[in-house]
């Protein structure tokens, strides 16, 4: 399967802004959608360190807020202010527009680059 490298921008991980969080933000996604991030190295650089990721390589097209929305539903999470989603669980998602999901043939969402801000613990 081919794959896809993602390097932050140093100093800083995403929007994650440390290393620990941007780790879990990876392992959150793992576990909650069937991800298969990988930890593929680290690059130091003059501004700073840089975390290098891989992902499966998707191709489709960008879902629409409402493809998005029904598949937040589907899963029983709910809105909770401009893209962010959460359950009972307590678990809360941020960043999710259309940029961040990729639609495929059949029409299935994959989540690419969603921010887990927390995880309850119904859903490790």
């Amino acid at each position: 399967m081919r794959r896809v490298l993602k390097i932050t921008k140093a100093p800083f991980f995403g929007t994650q802004v440390e290393a620990w969080r941007y780790a879990r933000n990876a392992l959150w996604a793992n576990l909650l959608f069937g991800d298969d991030i990988r930890l593929e190295g680290i690059l130091l650089t003059q501004e700073g360190a840089s975390i290098v990721i891989s992902q499966p390589l998707v191709q489709g097209d960008s879902p629409t807020l409402e493809q998005i929305a029904q598949w937040f539903t589907d899963q029983g999470y709910r809105a909770d202010g401009f893209n962010k989603w959460c359950n009972e669980a307590g678990t809360v998602i941020a960043d999710t527009h259309p940029g961040n999901f990729i639609r495929i043939e059949d029409g299935t969402l994959i989540p690419i680059d969603l921010q887990i801000l927390s995880v309850g613990a119904a859903d490790l």
